[in-house]
């Protein structure tokens, strides 16, 4: 078999589609499915769901929202949320994801960065937290979206004939999006504080569709429980707008507790649920020692971070769904590599990320950017072997104008990894995650995964912090009954002596951020207060 060209000239994946106008198709095609529902018992079908959205976009185009408008939306996961996100999407406006638990000052931060002109919120319009001058006219989400209700026909305020007016505009102008148009704008923090704004195109979005499709078999039979913030690249795209593309049933969870996760299986009967490592932890931590096989549809958890064998094993158990690893990032919009994870492995490597997907190609290379041999460790290289659209691209923060990425560049990710001889790969940390430590490199995963096969501990973190003799020295922050010359003597047993620990801190948890990943700069900065840890 041929290779397929790179994303300059290969197969076009997308042809045109958009994301917002494959829902506009099943609006017409399954009018009366269940499209999203949450745990109050509210739900809308998706012709009423439909109804609402053109509604909404009715109400922005008063307040004078076109084509390319930056609109911020900062909702919690509501159904309302859902509404906006699809009268933005039809109207051509760009959705720009505001996270609820933002301070005042970060809200700011990204309504400038972002160059909203509008910033949507169910937060008091006239409250501390978005009132006067924010960077952009503050409307409430009750004055764009009525309120949620389980009619699911008309409202007896408005006239069949103008609802349907409104739908047959809000159907149209959703088939009149292109592909290249911008569609959201994803921030993530990156490496500082500044916002990142990465710019994703209503084809970028039908490629993510795809591949959901293609690696989760998604289809309207399906219903998916979403328990991440729809402020974020997975919960948004990957869960938010894929499904809403696809006809998938939405389950908005309250939010996510581990006790509450069998009764929302019962109550939602979701085909399809994404977990991070610690949720599946946390479940499997609260269920009885005596626990049976829990009854569900369940059949895969997507997940993006690694879990332990016997916790695959367990979960497979109690719940018969198969873990799914995938791997990618924000600007690469689907999976680059795809692994089922399996209680049993064939190497001692414990971070698995699987084979690189269809749709991509994958380099491991050194600092020099020199391909490395399998088994040796090297910072993974990314480019498109398909066209999916224009490129993704990121804003300018100076000017505000796009930039688009170069198809046919090379994408450093920043992550390290190592492949075997099949082209399988393990996922081997962050460029960034490693400590020089006396003229040695010292990989952080390596000593975490160390830490965390002493029987006594639970979780760990590794930073490396400025040592006036050796560079940097190795500080370790475990949760477990256990002592630091316990941890170090375990250590120096497994590890060369200039990997051990230098100091070991006994912590109750791990700090992490709202999508449960590692927060390594609170564990910098508790290390940095003399007053927050005792060395």
């Amino acid at each position: 078999m041929t290779d397929l060209p790179s994303s300059a000239t290969g197969y076009d994946v997308v042809a045109g589609r958009t994301w917002i106008a494959s829902f506009a198709r099943l609006v017409g095609a399954d009018p009366d499915g269940v499209a999203i529902e949450d745990e109050s018992g509210n739900r809308l079908l998706r012709r009423r769901l439909a109804l609402r959205a053109a509604g909404a976009a009715a109400q922005l185009r008063t307040r004078g929202v076109t084509v390319g408008d930056r609109i911020g939306v900062h909702l919690e996961n509501t159904l309302d949320n859902a509404v906006l996100v699809l009268a933005l999407g039809a109207l051509g406006a760009v959705c720009t994801p505001v996270s609820p638990k933002f301070t005042r000052p970060e809200i700011e931060r990204q309504v400038r960065a972002c160059r909203l002109r509008l910033f949507v919120t169910d937060a008091a319009p006239d409250g501390e937290l978005v009132s006067g001058d924010l960077g952009a006219p503050v409307v409430g989400i009750a004055d764009v979206v009525d309120a949620v209700d389980t009619v699911d026909t008309v409202d007896t305020v408005d006239t069949v004939e103008a609802a349907e007016q409104r739908l047959a505009a809000f159907l149209r102008d959703a088939d009149a999006r292109t592909a290249d148009e911008p569609a959201t704008i994803i921030c993530t923090s990156g490496s500082t504080s500044a916002p990142k704004p990465i710019v994703l195109s209503h084809g970028n979005l039908a490629f993510a569709v795809a591949s959901s499709q293609a690696y989760y078999a998604l289809s309207p039979l399906d219903a998916g429980l979403t328990v991440f913030p729809w402020c974020h690249s997975n919960g948004h795209v990957n869960q938010l707008l894929c499904w809403l593309a696809l006809g998938v049933r939405i389950c908005v969870a309250d939010r996510f507790t581990a006790s509450g996760f069998p009764g929302q299986l019962a109550r939602f009967d979701p085909t399809v649920a994404p977990l991070n490592s610690t949720h599946v932890k946390m479940v499997l931590a609260k269920l009885p020692a005596d626990v049976g096989r829990v009854p569900s549809r369940l059949r895969i958890v997507p997940t993006a971070l690694d879990q332990a064998p016997e916790l695959v094993e367990r979960f497979t158990e109690v719940f018969g769904a198969l873990l799914r690893k995938v791997y990618y990032q924000t600007e690469l919009v689907a999976p680059v590599t795809v692994c089922d994870l399996v209680p049993t492995r064939t190497t001692v490597n414990d971070n698995p990320i699987g084979h690189v997907a269809l749709s991509h190609e994958i380099r491991v290379v050194d600092i020099d950017g020199n391909d490395v041999r399998a088994g040796t460790p090297g910072e993974m290289l990314v480019r498109t072997r398909v066209r999916w659209g224009v490129a993704s691209g990121r804003m300018d923060l100076d000017t505000g104008e796009l930039v688009r990425n170069d198809p046919a560049a090379w994408w450093h990710t920043g992550d390290l990894a190592i492949a075997d001889p099949d082209g399988f790969l393990y996922y081997a940390g962050r460029t960034s995650e490693m400590i020089k430590r006396a003229g040695h490199n010292v990989a952080i995963p390596e000593v975490v995964e160390t830490l965390v096969a002493h029987p006594a501990v639970q979780e760990a973190a590794v930073i490396g912090v400025p040592d006036p003799v050796r560079e940097e020295q190795i500080v370790a922050f475990v949760v477990g009954d256990v002592t630091e010359g316990e941890l170090v003597a375990f250590c120096t047993e497994r590890l060369a002596r200039y990997k051990v620990p230098s100091v070991v801190v006994t912590v109750s948890a791990l700090p992490r951020t709202d999508i449960g990943k590692l927060d390594t700069r609170s564990l910098r900065r508790r290390w940095n207060e003399n007053d927050a840890v005792s060395r």
